[in-house]
């Protein structure tokens, strides 16, 4: 059985803007566990990461289940931060402009030069 493509190192999300033929590449992290401490990330070959807290509760069921969350945050901004040496692991605790990353999508509109509009993200599952 192949591996899903999400865990694959080698594909990269990307939004594209046609006209312009400008890319911008997106490296998408997600989280199930409501309270997530924080995410993995080896290498950081994007423009930006995206976190995605799925927010669906914990294993042992004591966890609230929440609306997901999405956190877009500049490559260079994930570059600085300071990761574990061994899983390259960055935690929430030491990374204090976390809220302003909150549903920035604006950040990857200007990266493409889009004009600012309304983005809704649709999520399944959620309820």
């Amino acid at each position: 059985m192949s591996e899903p493509a999400g865990n694959r190192d080698d594909v990269r999300p990307c939004r594209q803007q046609p006209r312009a033929m400008r890319v911008v590449r997106l490296e998408v992290k997600s989280r199930w566990r409501t309270g997530a401490e924080g995410f993995i990330i080896r290498s950081i070959d994007c423009d930006f990461v995206v976190v995605v807290l799925l927010n669906r509760g914990s294993r042992d069921g004591k966890a609230e289940v929440r609306p997901p969350e999405h956190l877009v945050i500049p490559a260079p901004v994930v570059r600085a931060l300071p990761r574990t040496q061994t899983w390259g692991k960055v935690s929430f605790s030491k990374f204090p402009q976390l809220q302003r990353c909150r549903d920035r999508w604006d950040l990857v509109q200007r990266a493409l030069d889009i004009r600012p509009r309304r983005v809704r993200i649709v999520s399944h599952g959620t309820e």
